[in-house]
């Protein structure tokens, strides 16, 4: 079985290298880019992320796997039409979901942590909280 998350992250961190040296040899003004301390920390709490996650998105499985087990009715996996309007219906709440967590305070202070980074680049984009709340 192809896993995406075993490909994804050699490419991710050639980005990385990458975007670094086009912020060495190929400055923008005065941005900085990546600063060893600032990147540090964002990797630092991807990986708290990841670890500390661990628990909770197995009790999120189990709970899925319960609702299913009591749901009325499913869907019909062979069907396309199901996936096309699975993905469809997880985008939008994925977007309630993001937008809720810049408007809404007690969601907004665990957000923050994403970015809270002084310099803007890839590595930011591992800079997650530490709750399952973000």
């Amino acid at each position: 079985m192809f896993d995406l998350i075993l490909h994804a992250i050699p490419v991710f961190v050639i980005c990385l290298v990458l975007e670094a040296l086009s912020f060495r040899f190929l400055p923008d003004d005065d941005e900085v880019g990546y600063e060893i301390r600032d990147s540090r920390t964002s990797l630092t709490m991807g990986l708290g992320n990841v670890f500390i996650n661990i628990g909770w998105k197995l009790a999120v499985l189990a709970a899925y796997g319960a609702a299913y087990l009591v749901a009325p009715v499913h869907l019909p996996a062979n069907n396309p039409l199901t996936w096309i309007a699975l993905f469809v219906a997880d985008d939008f709440l994925y977007y309630w979901y993001h937008r809720t967590h810049h408007t809404v305070r007690v969601f907004w202070a665990s957000h923050v942590v994403h970015h809270s980074s002084e310099h803007y680049n890839l590595s930011t984009a591992l800079r997650q909280t530490w709750t399952p709340f973000s």
